[in-house]
């Protein structure tokens, strides 16, 4: 009994999962990290259903200025599919809200953007 139903919720998780972005709506988190040397732009939907992950972009020798982490999340939203994205977190400073803020304008979907 307590397998069958580990087994059901799993089945459901996975259909759950499967839905389209637009169906999820979820904030896209955009944040730096650096380890061992290297640097990396990471991306993650957080949504209804949990973390879905964006990508990972190499950061390593680039100039992080607006233009590149705008053209970054830019992206990502749409590998993820701009419809299901309803809100932005950028983790820097106004230069990259001003790009935030652009790329906005310029998306059908309804999504805000904000600095943390």
């Amino acid at each position: 009994p307590v397998l069958q139903k580990c087994l059901d919720e799993t089945r459901n998780d996975v259909k759950l999962a499967m839905l389209p972005l637009k169906q999820m709506k979820g904030t896209l988190c955009s944040d730096g990290a650096r380890n061992m040397g290297r640097d990396a732009l990471n991306s993650v939907l957080d949504s209804r259903l949990g973390y879905f992950f964006g990508q990972c972009t190499d950061a390593t020798g680039k100039h992080k200025n607006a233009e590149f982490l705008y053209a970054d999340i830019k992206v990502v939203i749409v590998k993820l599919g701009g419809d299901g994205i309803v809100f932005i977190v950028v983790l820097d400073g106004p230069s990259v809200c001003k790009k935030v803020l652009a790329l906005i304008d310029e998306r059908d979907a309804k999504i805000f953007g904000q600095r943390c």
